[in-house]
């Protein structure tokens, strides 16, 4: 994972790794990773994320209810609560990229994009 930069994760991220290569009992550590991941202030997800993850009422929502980190989930009422918090305009135009184009892998749910970009008033495609 690139130095400095942080994710947001999508839904698909989640369930795709749990009903795949990344089930708890076939890979414990890959949870574990994101729970440090997150702890390092590398990786997040938002609060509507968590609701659609709660919903499908499996391990999966047992782990974001019971073992996921409580930081792990920010809301998204404020949306610049998803920016950096060392957001300076020198590095704007790296955010604004990322924004305009979503398969960058800077940020990676859509939904959280558009919160932020509509924040910063910045277009999103």
């Amino acid at each position: 994972m690139s130095a400095g930069k942080r994710y947001i994760l999508c839904a698909n991220v989640f369930i795709q790794a749990h009903q795949t290569y990344y089930g708890f009992e076939i890979c414990p550590g890959f949870w574990l990773a994101l729970s440090r991941q997150h702890e390092a202030k590398r990786i997040f997800s938002i609060d509507k994320i968590r609701v659609e993850l709660l919903a499908l009422s499996d391990q999966l929502s047992d782990w974001v209810r019971n073992r996921a980190p409580d930081t792990f989930f920010k809301g998204t009422a404020d949306p610049l609560t998803l920016l950096p918090s060392a957001w300076t305009p020198a590095n704007s135009a790296a955010l604004a990229h990322a924004l305009a184009n979503p398969g960058s892998g800077v940020i990676v749910d859509d939904q959280a994009v558009r919160s932020a970009a509509a924040a910063l008033a910045i277009p999103h495609r």
